[in-house]
């Protein structure tokens, strides 16, 4: 994440991000291969998403011409997911694939461990028993003191 972009009253504004410093985001390799298909014979410097125009997509256009239309058609998807909870859904997708709180904090531009903790601790409460498992799967490579 190198640049954000607001809506600043019927402006378009890019700055940095709220950090003011870039960040990388691990993308999966299946979401990969979908935006190179997206993006195949694009400019380097066109929008992956953009409005029908191809300037930057506002928000409350995409959530009335498609979003809430694509909500109600998934499975499972309730009607009123926000744009924003796709990045708790990220967050938490994170930690159940074993993404440590630091791994997560950069992941998410927060400026402290802490508070990537404040927001998501509680999704860590079941790995007690993970840690147990973890650590007798290190017991054969453990020496014996």
């Amino acid at each position: 994440i190198a640049r954000s972009v607001s809506l600043a009253g019927d402006t378009m504004v890019e700055s940095a991000p709220k950090s003011g410093r870039s960040r990388d985001v691990p993308v999966p390799a299946f979401v990969v291969a979908l935006l190179a298909e997206r993006l195949d014979g694009r400019a380097d410097d066109e929008l992956v998403f953009p409005s029908p125009g191809g300037r930057y997509l506002r928000l409350n256009n995409a959530r009335r011409r498609w979003w809430a239309r694509a909500c109600a058609e998934a499975d499972g998807v309730p009607d009123d997911l926000t744009f924003h909870e796709l990045r708790h859904t990220c967050a938490s997708l994170a930690i159940q694939s074993g993404a440590n709180i630091k791994t997560l904090q950069r992941m998410l531009g927060h400026s402290s461990a802490a508070l990537t903790l404040d927001r998501y601790g509680h999704l860590y409460d079941d790995d007690l028993a993970l840690v147990a498992e973890r650590l007798d799967n290190l017991r054969p490579q453990l020496r014996a003191v």
